[in-house]
This record gives C-alpha cells, sequence and structure tokens, in this order.
C-alpha cells in the first residue's frame, strides 16, 4: 500500500498532521515488520544495528521514504558508522571503553561560538538574541552533560526582559 501525500502548503496545520501521519506511519513499518529499532523526533529518524545484518534500518527508512515519495538526504542515510549527529548532536560509541559520548554537533559549536563572540565584541545583546541563545544553552547543556543547566541560562533570560542591551558582568560570565 503506498499513502500518497504530493504536497501539503507549508506553515499549514495539515502538513504537520499529514507529515505526523507518515512519520508515523515509516516508524511503525520499521519496528513492527523489519523489527528494527529506530526512534523519531519530527522529520530525524535513528536507531542502531547489530552486525551483520542484511539491511539495516537505515536502509529501510531510504527504502519506505523513496517509495512514499519522501526522498532521504544522502548525507543524512549513513550506516555502520561509530559516530552519528542526531538533532544537532554528535553522539560517538567508543570501542576501546565501551562507551558512549554525545557532544553538540561541531558546526553547531563553531556558528554559536561565532555568534557569542560576535555580542561579546560588541558588547551588547539584544533581547530576541539573548533569548535564542537561552534554548541553544539549554540544548546544549542537556545534550552534552544530560543537566539542564539553569546556572548558565539564567543570567540569558534576565538579558531578554531588560531593556538595555548591554551585557552585564553576570551574562559575560555565562556567555
Amino acid at each position: 500500500w503506498k499513502l500518497p501525500h504530493n504536497g501539503m502548503p507549508f506553515a499549514a496545520v495539515s502538513a504537520n498532521h499529514a507529515w505526523h501521519r507518515v512519520g508515523s506511519l515509516i516508524r511503525f513499518v520499521l519496528r513492527r515488520f523489519f523489527l528494527a529499532p529506530a526512534g523519531r523526533y519530527v522529520d530525524d529518524f535513528f536507531g542502531a544495528n547489530a552486525e551483520g545484518i542484511s539491511w539495516t534500518s537505515g536502509q529501510i527508512t531510504t527504502m519506505l521514504s523513496d517509495i512514499m515519495g519522501y526522498p532521504c538526504e544522502e548525507k543524512k542515510a549513513e550506516d555502520g558508522v561509530f559516530s552519528l549527529n542526531v538533532l544537532g548532536a554528535t553522539v560517538a560509541y567508543e570501542m576501546a571503553d565501551l562507551s558512549v559520548t554525545t557532544v553538540i554537533e561541531n558546526a553547531k559549536a563553531a556558528k554559536w561560538s561565532k555568534y557569542i563572540a560576535q555580542h561579546l565584541g560588541e558588547g551588547s545583546m539584544p533581547p530576541g538574541a539573548a533569548e535564542k541563545m537561552a534554548g541553544r544553552v539549554q540544548a546544549a547543556v542537556t545534550m552534552s552533560q544530560n543537566k539542564v543547566g539553569r546556572a548558565f541560562v539564567k543570567p540569558l533570560y534576565m538579558q531578554v526582559y531588560d531593556p538595555r542591551p548591554v551585557i552585564t558582568p553576570l551574562l559575560q560570565a555565562s556567555l
């Protein structure tokens, strides 16, 4: 069976509902019929495979998506890797000490560092920029340390509600 969804206008509520149904179907088929451990966050699918299997969950996801008319990006459809970028985090399996490490993806970390340096150099951070950075810091601390990081986020939220865009010493220490 093929459930065609050839087009939905962006920002329409129906587009979100349509993709939610399609994404849920793909994950259901992966888990139920192919017994592939798979997770999904909006439009990102991820999972793990045992070594030596013929069809990996990545290959099956790509095949199902193509059949349904939603081709996958090649760089996102990787298999057989010990390091994977998922939701802005790099998750790496270390064979030597049988551990898993999670860090912010290098490209995002570089972009955020440049953004922070720019505002520190200017000596100001408008409320909108502070709010964006607060979300990024929360995501970074949660992904990399499995913690909330309120000490780093509090000065950013204080900046969101401060009418002066000047970077305070507390905000500077936080950044």
